[in-house]
């Protein structure tokens, strides 16, 4: 039997907003989990990857925590029409976190994204709680004798 061939997906971290400490622990993350999954990420930052020619390399496009300040776009005019193309051709994205914090000028994203990030409300303290503290039914949730949020 022959193995298929890896799912590839090109990581785009690029920001010119706030930038995220965790990016490089994401990028580490996710290229090490990638083999057990079939999963091959190829991580950039460089605007050029946003061609027609190399999208169509890729099975999926990642966001990862992209941020930019409209009008200076993380990636260009002619960089967003490859990118529309790769979508309207069936291409697949994914966006984490911040990814809806970007390309506020383009219609064509506000479409795949749904929402766009403006601004966080004011922080509070938020509750924390270790795994052995963690419901056994359900892991997002603490145990009655802790502070939810």
């Amino acid at each position: 039997m022959v193995a298929a061939q890896p799912a590839k997906v090109l990581i785009f971290s690029a920001t010119n907003g706030y930038r995220h400490d965790s990016i490089p622990d994401a990028i580490n993350a996710l290229t090490a989990a990638g083999p057990s999954h079939n999963i091959e990420f190829d991580p950039t930052e460089d605007s050029t990857a946003f061609t027609d020619a190399n999208l169509a390399n890729y099975d999926a496009i990642l966001f990862l925590m992209v941020t930019d300040v409209s009008p200076n776009d993380i990636i260009n005019q002619e960089q967003q029409a490859a990118f529309q193309n790769y979508l309207n051709s069936g291409g697949n994205f994914v966006g984490i976190h911040s990814a809806s914090d970007c390309l506020h000028d383009a219609t064509f994203y506000q479409r795949e994204i749904g929402a766009y990030f403006w601004d966080h409300p004011t922080l509070s303290e938020a509750a924390s709680c270790s795994v052995s503290e963690m419901s056994t039914d359900d892991p997002n949730i603490c145990l009655p004798n802790h502070r939810r949020f």
